[in-house]
């Protein structure tokens, strides 16, 4: 499985889940029916899920089953018999989004920043008492 995927395949795939949406809640325990999941069908993308995942991105959801599983039409709706077989559906983390916004990048440089005005400050001081 030594397929090669680009950093820019990942954080596409990472939109895709921030797409996702809660259409209906249904059942007892109030299972949530998601529209728009990332289909986990090759193993390219098994690949980058499974990185999104290690990386701390995605985390599996629980309790949700995507829209495509869903039986019936309209109010009729009901979840399936076998939910054993569904495909998983995957949340962001805050990590996810951070990652997405690229908010790591700002932080730096905002520390970056921050310790140079403290620097420019201290010489600045250090200059009035000499």
């Amino acid at each position: 499985m030594s397929e090669e995927y680009s950093e820019r395949e990942i954080r596409k795939t990472l939109r895709k889940v921030a797409k996702q949406r809660v259409v209906m809640k249904l059942g007892d325990g109030g299972v949530w029916i998601v529209e728009n999941t990332v289909k986990k069908e090759d193993k390219r993308a098994q690949a980058i899920l499974s990185t999104c995942y290690m990386r701390g991105w995605i985390e599996i959801g629980r309790r949700t089953v995507p829209i495509e599983a869903v039986e019936g039409e309209g109010e009729d709706r009901h979840l399936p018999h076998d939910l054993s077989n569904l495909p998983q559906t995957y949340r962001l983390t805050t990590a996810g989004w951070s990652a997405i916004e690229h908010t790591h990048a700002w932080v730096l440089a905002t520390c970056f920043v921050a310790s140079a005005a403290l620097l420019a400050t201290i010489v600045s001081i250090a200059a009035r008492w000499w």
